[in-house]
């Protein structure tokens, strides 16, 4: 789960909305990888002691965002056990008749 967070954050930091705090790292240390199928995320993480301060304060501060998000799903699942919505499987049939 470590890596997925670390590579979403990365993601995110080089392409976020205006934030882009890792944008001039990728184009330093990963020159010539082309962005999509996760090359340039997977470039960055090999690059990981090298990134700018900037690009490591960002990516930690999406990584902390991501744990948050996941910690408040988790504890509304807690709070409302059972109130999810059944899967298709668990769907009972009904009359027409």
């Amino acid at each position: 789960m470590l890596n997925t967070l670390v590579s979403l954050s990365l993601a995110v930091a080089v392409e976020g909305k205006g934030h882009g705090a890792c944008r001039g790292d990728a184009e330093k240390l990963c020159k010539g990888v082309e962005p999509g199928g996760g090359q340039l995320v997977k470039c960055l993480k090999d690059h990981e002691a090298d990134l700018s301060e900037g690009c490591k304060i960002q990516s930690s501060k999406i990584k902390e965002k991501f744990r948050e998000k996941r910690e408040e799903r988790r504890e509304s699942r807690k709070a409302a056990p059972g109130k999810s919505a059944p899967r298709p499987a668990d769907v009972p049939e009904t009359d027409t008749d």
